[in-house]
């Protein structure tokens, strides 16, 4: 850094003894004072040669660029400008190359953003005269009135004095390559603004906040990368898998980590965040590589780049510029990693196994730790929330096995369900049986409507203390071809990231036979069927399936089903069971309310029993006066009519 003098001299121009350090030196930082100098010299070369009534404010402009203070004009420098000016130029120089050292933030700027030294002069000047009013007095001068108070290509060259400092400006120059400057303005070579964008001024002065024109999906991660490559190209199913891969191939401070664009202005700002922080850039990439990107890549070379995707992109998608490939580590992660973040037996806990997350499903529920307050098992369940919920409604289990009324071999066959799925990681993992083709559990709800398989999954997922997903078919399937194998497949994949218990509610209108094939449609529906099978034959979790037809079901899927269980109609017994839960005891039952006879009275599913029960409070509530025989028998009669059934007692019209 050039230093103040220790008794500086007031300039006096007619007996120049200017010093090579200004008098502002030890105020500014050396590229300023290297700019101040240059400003300075050429106004008052100017003003000799061409100018004589230069007017007192850019005379006073001069005066606190050189140090003489702001309202003092320099002394009468007829004779000595020339050596004034050489004085300025020398200084200029030492300053510039102080200004250029290892550990000085210009210095870093070129480095990483490739400049040249005339490009790092020109840069320190456009960037000056931002700064300073006086600067801009003398910049306005220059140029005239029409050029405004910047430097232009025409005003830079009386500034530097080199017929070739144009070309630092120009298109295929390096301050253009890094963005460092504005796009040129529609007026005329000799009057273009030369203007440095306004995150630039701020990074040199201290701030490096993120570029609002950056893509909104970008993050900037503060880790450093190790290797040599300058471009490197990684396919993985696995988002942090393949970061992982980049950060160990890529020598860089950080990484700036975006979506591949065609926004202009979104490239803009990230080759210049990257070419003022010296990190790399990291371009995330879902289908294609658009060719505007790929161009910024091959122009920007000064950076180092990594291409991610999920998925291998076509060759003619890649930069026309030498790349590697990189092989990214398996997307499911090591033990190691998982119980860093978790201890065993809170995976034990859950129903899960330490093979079952993967690195990026890892690292959400690390996060999401801390939202939960330390909660493993709500962390995980965290995980899928937000995928998930967007195909299926999430049912928080509320109810028991006291209200679940069942015959007994059918009970018996729902706790068998409940204890399959509870005991997976001791029958895979402790004793050694062969999990393949998975270690999930699949169970097979078929019976009428309203005969409890819905209640039968609510009550199995709280038992096992996980929830309850119903896919909304009517949001999964698609009438575009492949739509429902890609809703489908974003289910699965959420769903195996953590604890839950997925329900195809009315399955058979997506699970039913596979058809000979007579046209397209036959075609693609049975595509449909055939991936849901190989999927159910791969997931991981507890995967229930109900359906009013189950003869409508794909004979394939009795593979698959590890437990079937056939609701029927409830039997005289089992509706008294139904209505006596239906009814609770705080009620206001009167006195000729006769639960047999109800039972007796028809033979109807246990939903419509508990659609009757709350019909017949809500009627009694808004009559004031307790829930009678009749009310019931009237609600009963109504949902009779709801299912399109006989009422007792009535004949068809």
């Amino acid at each position: 850094m050039v230093r103040a003098a220790e008794d500086p001299a007031v300039l006096d121009l007619d007996a120049p003894a200017l010093p090579v350090e200004l008098c502002r030196a030890g105020e500014q930082p050396s590229w300023l004072v290297a700019a101040d100098a240059l400003l300075a010299r050429a106004a008052l070369v100017a003003r000799g040669s061409s100018d004589p009534s230069l007017s007192d404010p850019v005379l006073q402009a001069v005066g606190v660029l050189v140090g003489t203070g702001d309202s003092a004009a320099p002394a009468d420098v007829h004779d000595s400008t020339a050596e004034l000016a050489n004085l300025l130029v020398a200084t200029a120089d030492v300053a510039l190359e102080d200004a250029l050292q290892p550990g000085q933030p210009l210095a870093a700027l070129v480095e990483t953003a490739g400049l040249t030294g005339a490009e790092a002069a020109v840069l320190a000047l456009c960037v000056s005269v931002e700064l300073d009013p006086h600067r801009q007095s003398v910049a306005t001068y220059l140029g005239g009135e029409n050029a405004g108070p910047w430097l232009t290509p025409w005003s830079l060259r009386r500034v530097v004095e080199d017929e070739e400092i144009a070309l630092a400006v120009g298109p295929g120059s390096g301050l253009r390559r890094a963005c460092l400057l504005v796009p040129a303005d529609d007026r005329p070579w000799a009057l273009t603004a030369l203007r440095p964008h306004p995150s630039v001024t701020w990074w040199l002065q201290g701030d490096q906040s993120p570029d609002p024109a950056l893509p909104p999906e970008t993050e900037l991660l503060d880790v450093a990368g190790a290797g040599v490559a300058r471009l490197v190209v990684v396919a993985s199913p696995d988002r942090v898998r393949r970061l992982q891969a980049v950060t160990a191939a890529m020598d860089a401070t950080g990484f700036v980590v975006c979506p591949a664009t065609t926004d202009e202005t979104a490239l803009d700002a990230v080759v210049r965040r990257a070419s003022l922080s010296g990190e790399a850039v990291v371009v995330e990439v879902k289908d294609r590589l658009p060719a505007a990107t790929r161009a910024r890549i091959e122009r920007a070379f000064h950076l180092r780049w990594a291409i991610t995707s999920a998925h291998e992109l076509p060759l003619d998608d890649l930069p026309r510029r030498p790349w590697q490939q990189l092989a990214a580590a398996p997307a499911l992660a090591e033990v190691d990693e998982v119980t860093a973040v978790f201890a065993d037996d809170e995976f034990a806990a859950a129903g899960l196994s330490t093979s079952q997350l993967t690195a990026s499903q890892l690292d959400a529920a690390a996060t999401a730790m801390a939202a939960t307050g330390g909660d493993a098992s709500a962390a995980l369940r965290r995980i899928a929330a937000g995928e998930i919920e967007q195909l299926a409604t999430r049912i928080r289990p509320e109810r028991t096995w006291d209200d679940l009324v069942l015959a007994p071999h059918k009970l018996e066959l729902v706790r068998y369900l409940v204890e399959r799925a509870r005991h997976r990681h001791v029958v895979y993992g402790e004793w050694g049986f062969s999990p393949l083709p998975s270690r999930g559990v699949v169970g097979m709800f078929a019976g009428p409507s309203g005969t409890g398989k819905t209640l039968t999954a609510e009550i199995i997922a709280g038992e096992l203390g996980l929830d309850l997903y119903r896919i909304d078919l009517s949001q999964l399937v698609s009438k575009y071809i492949g739509e429902t194998e890609q809703n489908l497949a974003k289910v699965f994949a959420a769903a195996e990231a953590s604890p839950v218990v997925l329900f195809f509610d009315e399955a058979d209108a997506l699970l039913g036979k596979r058809s000979e094939v007579r046209d397209s449609h036959d075609r693609y529906a049975n595509i449909e069927v055939a991936y849901l099978l190989q999927r159910l034959e791969r997931y991981d979790g507890v995967a229930l399936l109900a359906t009013n037809l189950a003869g409508n079901m794909d004979t394939a899927f009795a593979r698959r089903i590890h437990v079937t269980v056939e609701f029927t109609l409830p039997d005289r017994a089992e509706r008294r069971r139904i209505w006596e839960r239906c009814l609770p005891p705080t009620a206001p039952l009167a006195s000729d309310v006769d639960l047999d006879r109800l039972a007796d009275f028809v033979d109807i599913p246990g939903g419509a029993i508990t659609n009757a029960a709350l019909a017949a409070a809500f009627l009694a509530a808004s009559a004031n006066a307790p829930i009678t025989m009749s009310t019931l028998v009237l609600a009963v009669k109504r949902e009779l009519q709801k299912l399109g059934r006989l009422i007792p007692g009535e004949t068809p019209s």
